[in-house]
């Protein structure tokens, strides 16, 4: 048999079809394909909304790093797996603010690429004092800005989006905010796209 190491060799050479196919072959190589951070970095594990007795049946030793959260439930799958997430998509339009804290708590010593495309929040949001040591790249938009403002970061890509129809009187409290943002960013940001 062959030693993990050599697989993790053989896997980088490795695209998504050649993934799906591998893991096809028998039980032992969809283990070995779930064991493989190389492997898991490329997949993208997209979540919908799942019932309570589906979240409950699974069971996988998968080291998924990438995930996108489709509804506003579908953030509970990144409690049901003990993971670093790496990339974490938030693409969803209403999204409570306790969830969206949790799932902040959960993803900040791990998340390299966070997008938050998250059109309303349903209570007013906190602003929270959070260390994202490896964030590298954020996505957001005026809505996340204010959670965002007081947490520690170390961004070297900020995309900032504003709707058109965001309020003139609230660009002002848009401008503090990304002041506060950038201020707590450790001074590596590379490019701020608004």
């Amino acid at each position: 048999a062959l030693h993990s190491d050599v697989f993790e060799l053989i896997f980088q050479h490795f695209n998504f079809n050649d993934l799906i196919k591998f893991s096809q072959v028998n039980k032992f190589a969809e283990h070995l394909l779930g064991e493989s951070n190389k492997c898991m970095s490329k997949v993208n594990l997209i979540a919908e909304a799942l019932l309570e007795d589906q979240l409950n049946d699974i069971t996988t030793k998968r080291r998924y790093q990438n995930i996108s959260l489709r509804t506003p439930s579908s953030f509970e799958i990144v409690k049901k797996f003990e993971t670093n997430w790496k990339v974490v998509k938030v693409e969803t339009i209403k999204f409570k603010t306790h969830h969206l804290i949790e799932l902040l708590q959960l993803i900040q010593t791990s998340v390299e690429e966070l997008v938050l495309n998250v059109d309303q929040l349903k209570q007013s949001a906190v602003a929270l004092n959070l260390n994202f040591p490896k964030l590298r790249s954020l996505t957001t938009n005026e809505i996340i800005l204010p959670l965002l403002s007081h947490c520690q970061l170390n961004l070297r890509t900020l995309n900032l989006r504003v709707c058109k129809e965001y309020e003139l009187r609230k660009r002002v409290d848009l401008g503090e905010n990304v002041k506060k943002l950038l201020k707590n960013c450790d001074g590596n940001l590379e490019d701020l796209t608004l």
